[in-house]
């Protein structure tokens, strides 16, 4: 048991389950719904630039946000990015094959060095083995950690870290990272999104799916909605407007808010 996994152990968990959510380029989703399955094979962790050992094929998603980082300056945005655009698959809590385990952050940022909260180096999974909580089916270690730092899903869905007084050094870490990285930069929550691993191979349909998030002109233009609408009749299909936005940023948050609008209308969380 690492040391998360037996400080949150005891929490209560009476939050309802968000959902879990991956997020892909357009022209990667289009190779997901022609396939119908999430590949564990096109991800591997740690990435292969920190180690050539131990590599394992997971596929990750996020809990309740569906976060997507552009490879590109925040303030800069360029026509071949529109290309890029990002899609949101979210997920029914319930219903998916069974979860491996979480980290409380973006592992990639981790490795990349990003945290300056975190007081050694990070390069393999040992490194933050004190922060995996493998995941049971019912999923109560993901309500309880969102419990006992966020107190409500709407704080989370919202950056929105509430005050924890840590137990020792170690937690004031973790504290610390939610602080400086999550509560000060709306439109950035990696150091607060709760990072999902599969061990498996996600398979596409109605069963899994509530939605696919999908910017709208494009969609159009390349007849992806009318191949969603024959595939996967059942699952919704959420519009973003794509055009008119400057900004990688204006992508990335629009996921959110549509996602945030889902749970409002569920009475997940509070308007």
């Amino acid at each position: 048991m690492s040391k998360l996994e037996d400080l949150i152990k005891d929490e209560t968990e009476d939050l309802d389950m968000l959902y879990f959510c991956h997020t892909t380029r357009l022209e990667n989703f289009e190779k997901i719904i022609d396939s119908g399955v999430l590949q564990i094979k096109h991800s591997h962790f740690p990435p292969k630039t920190i180690t050539e050992d131990g590599n394992e094929n997971i596929v990750y998603l996020f809990y309740g946000i569906p976060l997507f980082i552009y490879k590109v300056s925040s303030n800069i945005m360029h026509n071949s990015y529109t290309n890029d655009l990002p899609v949101g698959l979210l997920f029914k809590p319930r219903t998916m094959t069974p979860l491996s385990r979480f980290y409380p952050f973006d592992t990639g940022a981790a490795f990349n060095k990003m945290y300056k909260s975190f007081r050694h180096d990070i390069n393999t999974s040992d490194d933050i083995a004190d922060y995996c909580v493998n995941i049971t089916n019912d999923s109560k270690p993901l309500r309880q950690y969102v419990k006992r730092y966020f107190n409500s899903n709407k704080n989370y869905c919202c950056c929105n870290p509430t005050n924890t007084d840590p137990q020792n050094a170690w937690e004031e870490e973790l504290i610390q990272l939610h602080k400086t990285n999550g509560q000060n930069n709306e439109l950035d929550p990696r150091a607060i999104a709760i990072e999902i691993h599969s061990k498996h191979d996600i398979i596409i349909n109605s069963d899994n799916v509530e939605a696919f998030i999908i910017p709208r002109f494009k969609s159009k233009k390349y007849n992806l909605i009318d191949k969603i609408q024959k595939n996967y009749p059942d699952i919704n299909i959420i519009k973003y407007c794509d055009t008119g936005r400057t900004s990688p940023d204006m992508f990335r948050q629009v996921l959110i808010e549509l996602t945030i609008n889902k749970y409002i209308d569920l009475k997940i969380i509070e308007q």
